[in-house]
């Protein structure tokens, strides 16, 4: 009986033991789950940040290529308008060179003119 006894108490602190650790397998595999849920969680949201940081590279290399692409036509709008100002201004500089010419000739009649004028008779 000593034995059945040791045996009852033994088989009811085992059973403790085994509701135990079940209970503590429980606690473990539910907060398995929720880490598993929070990993699922944070492997979307770190998804739709590479999503994001891509259509944002994206937009940013369109951009930047439309830039390049403005810039590109301004230098050759500049550069055209550049010689097309170079052109007239020695345009111009001819004109201008053309029409002292035609001054100090003018200047020149004009005097001559004048001496004419001024000479008796």
């Amino acid at each position: 009986m000593i034995e059945n006894a040791a045996l009852r108490r033994q088989a009811v602190a085992d059973h403790e033991v085994i509701n135990f650790l079940d209970l503590r397998g429980q606690e473990a595999d539910c907060k398995n789950k929720e880490l598993e849920a929070r990993v699922e969680q944070l492997q979307t949201a770190y998804n739709l940040q590479c999503g994001a940081h891509s259509y944002t590279e994206r937009q940013l290399s369109a951009d930047l290529a439309a830039a390049q692409e403005k810039c590109r036509r301004l230098e050759d709008g500049a550069r055209r308008d550049t010689a097309e100002l170079r052109g007239e201004l020695r345009r111009l500089r001819d004109e201008l060179s053309a029409a002292a010419s035609e001054r100090a000739l003018h200047a020149q009649q004009l005097k001559a003119v004048k001496q004419i004028l001024q000479s008796p008779g």
